[in-house]
């Protein structure tokens, strides 16, 4: 008998996202149909709690999450629906709902509908926690019908399925670039000291150089076009060719190419290295392999991985192999805000 689940993917890699959860299920097919925008009911043999966990190991590229299907209904109202919603979840476990709703019967926003169905829900005795729910319900409604998924949150891969709201969660982005970097250390569970030196290629118009500055690092950023030197303010100097590296500055913009930058910092030492530049795959490797000396043991690698032919996809393993020698514990992810490119991390290795 198959189980059903919602799975949340970019509609670009939606069949690579299906591919990864019947390699982790063994379904030679998987079957898929579309729900709304990133929003997929899918099939597979194996139930949730046997499901779930190996999809976890398995640290999918390009599935967003996976949440077991617990009811389909008819929208005939917040109280009705929130009745039903009810008999599904676990009591004791403080929860949170989440919204998604295309051309729908119901009137209101679907932050409208979350408080409405949150509010009725808690005066039947359930606690409601935005920030650190213990279950997670997230609803889908299109016109009249109305899927319900969800589950216990240690047992997700993520607890969201709305990542159009991530960029509604911060405030003063610079670009899309900053939102990246953002996803990155949230979803992939990067973590970086206060004080260190971080390493930004490809940095301008400065999108992670500003976050990386708000994380307290101080920031090698290169590039040979202009940052944005307004909302980097007054911390931020610039060294062109030929010029010499001043102490002092938390931002220090090497307007230059990569080869001149690189002889210029071959004293410094990296706690981060970001990379995000539009070339490819194997072009982007290259220069992690050729900072690896100037990188601290353990030092987080952040690297974006343009996909902009079929054929670099299948090219991954080709970075992996010429990063093994340096880098190690390697994770890729598809990111909300990555188009058409993947996000990898991976950390340098000690003792080299």
């Amino acid at each position: 008998m198959a189980n059903e689940y919602v799975m949340c993917a970019d509609p670009r890699f939606v069949g690579r996202a299906t591919a990864e959860v019947a390699s982790a299920s063994g379904d030679k097919r998987i079957p898929c149909r579309y729900m709304t925008h990133s929003a997929y009911i899918i099939e597979a043999t194996l139930p949730s709690d046997e499901l779930l966990p190996r999809i976890m190991d398995a640290n999918p590229v390009f599935v967003y999450s996976l949440f077991p299907v617990l009811l389909h209904t008819s929208f005939k109202g917040t109280a009705e629906l929130a009745g039903e919603m009810e008999k599904t979840m676990i009591k004791g476990r403080s929860f949170r709902i989440e919204v998604i709703r295309e051309s729908s019967a119901a009137e209101g926003s679907a932050k409208t509908l979350e408080v409405e169905l949150g509010t009725a829900i808690e005066s039947m005795g359930h606690i409601a926690d935005l920030k650190n729910p213990k279950q997670i319900m997230v609803v889908i409604i299109v016109g009249s019908r109305v899927t319900v998924s969800g589950g216990i949150t240690e047992s997700l891969i993520d607890i969201t399925a709305d990542y159009s709201r991530w960029g509604q969660r911060h405030i003063d982005i610079l670009n899309r670039a900053e939102m990246k970097i953002i996803e990155a250390f949230a979803l992939m569970k990067i973590n970086i000291p206060i004080g260190i030196k971080s390493i930004d290629i490809g940095a301008a118009p400065g999108g992670w150089t500003k976050f990386l500055v708000e994380k307290g690092s101080n920031v090698f950023a290169i590039d040979a076009a202009d940052m944005d030197y307004a909302m980097l303010g007054e911390e931020c100097t610039v060294v062109k060719h030929g010029g010499q590296l001043q102490k002092g500055p938390r931002i220090i913009h090497l307007k230059m190419g990569f080869d001149d930058a690189i002889k210029m910092l071959s004293e410094e030492r990296f706690g981060f290295a970001g990379i995000d530049m539009n070339v490819s795959p194997m072009e982007s490797a290259e220069s992690a392999a050729r900072i690896s000396g100037l990188m601290e043991p353990g030092a987080p690698l952040l690297m974006t991985l343009k996909l902009c032919k079929p054929s670099d996809i299948d090219g991954i393993d080709n970075v992996v192999k010429r990063l093994n020698e340096s880098y190690e514990g390697f994770i890729f992810r598809k990111l909300p805000h990555n188009r058409q490119e993947i996000t990898m991390v991976a950390h340098r290795k000690a003792g080299i």
